[in-house]
């Protein structure tokens, strides 16, 4: 069940993947592993936030790991390189290759929108526009200007269960009067728990 829901909901879906404000400078990237598909997200030189595969074109090797700031990616197996575009700018002894542009060598780029604030991804080139899904969430959610946020910290961890089980917990409260009595209950409480019927995905 967990692979059709990896085909039919959540590879061709829509995933935060960072805040607006997590890749301020030109050239800060972050290399992204989403559902088993390498990512590359990062802030070209015209300031463009992009989303590029992050597997070099010649012999699907990862180019990137980890955050930080460069102006260009060098694939660590055969040293093809890329700019913060994803354009080819470099592949060593391959200019004498019959057939070979490397002007028409750019890395895959997939659906990239900010909505509130969230740097939203999805590896569906067919994606339909986040926020046009969302106009009803996003009207709801403008008083609390979450566009203007800033990420002041992150917490991670470990969640060895099913994701429905998360995105449940996350969407009500009335479960804080168990495990979370000391905690989540005293400033979200269970009592007056209730959903918003609200249009869209």
């Amino acid at each position: 069940f967990y692979n059709l829901e990896l085909e039919h909901v959540l590879r061709p879906g829509w995933h935060a993947v960072a805040r607006w404000d997590d890749l301020p400078e030109s050239g800060d990237y972050r290399a992204i592993d989403l559902f088993g598909e390498r990512i590359l997200l990062v802030r070209g030189a015209d300031h463009q936030l992009r989303a590029l595969s992050g597997i070099c074109l010649h012999r699907a090797f990862p180019i990137v790991e980890g955050e930080g700031n460069t102006k260009s990616f060098v694939c660590p197996y055969h040293r093809w390189t890329y700019d913060s575009e994803g354009q080819l700018k470099g592949a060593p002894f391959m200019e004498d290759v019959p057939g070979f542009d490397r002007k028409a060598c750019r890395l895959p780029q997939m659906p990239l929108e900010i909505w509130q604030g969230f740097v939203m991804v999805s590896t569906n080139q067919e994606a339909r526009p986040l926020a046009s899904q969302l106009g009803a969430l996003s009207d709801l959610l403008a008083p609390l200007n979450l566009d203007k946020a800033v990420c002041v910290g992150v917490t991670d961890w470990d969640s060895p269960w099913n994701w429905k089980v998360m995105l449940e917990n996350f969407t009500e409260s009335y479960h804080h009067i168990g495990p979370h009595v000391d905690s989540l209950a005293k400033t979200h409480p269970a009592r007056g728990t209730h959903d918003l019927p609200i249009d869209g995905p």
